[in-house]
């Protein structure tokens, strides 16, 4: 009686053990799909590259700012005397403010490096478990497969 209760069982596992070596893959390429494919991977891709913007950004002098004012004179005698101005501004930072703003933003741009490289690390480990527990898992299987067919040829 033990042995009808274990062959359905066991064919089903043997029907999934024959899927999974059929699509089997290896450990390579499920990391290479990993790599193109998980979304996790893609925001502190996202964030090394505003990162390393920022860098450029903090070297960069503020844009100048052009301004045209016209007015009327201090007098009022006349209504026509008119003054008009034309004003060109450049901001700059003061002595080594602009080296550390870059400094700044360098360190900041190495941290989200190391962030998407620490995600990168996690979940590459996480696949490489989930591949080494599927090849127990087939190993089982082809394991309970032998058994079934040795017991098959016992009856």
């Amino acid at each position: 009686m033990r042995i009808s209760v274990i062959g359905p069982a066991t064919a089903l596992l043997c029907f999934i053990a024959s899927f999974a070596r059929a699509e089997s893959m290896s450990l390579d390429s499920v990391l290479a799909i990993v790599r193109a494919r998980n979304p996790q991977l893609q925001a502190p891709l996202q964030d090394v590259q505003a990162a390393r913007a920022r860098v450029r950004q903090a070297g960069a002098l503020e844009s100048p700012s052009l301004a045209y004012e016209v007015g009327k004179l201090g007098t009022p005698v006349s209504s026509e005397e008119r003054e008009a101005s034309l004003r060109l501004t450049q901001s700059a930072p003061l002595f080594g403010q602009r080296g550390k703003a870059v400094d700044v933003a360098r360190f900041e741009a190495e941290i989200a490096e190391a962030e998407q490289a620490s995600t990168l690390l996690r979940i590459e480990a996480s696949t490489r478990r989930a591949y080494r527990q599927l090849q127990a898992d087939e190993l089982m299987l082809r394991t309970l497969e032998a058994l079934s067919a040795a017991s098959a040829d016992l009856e």
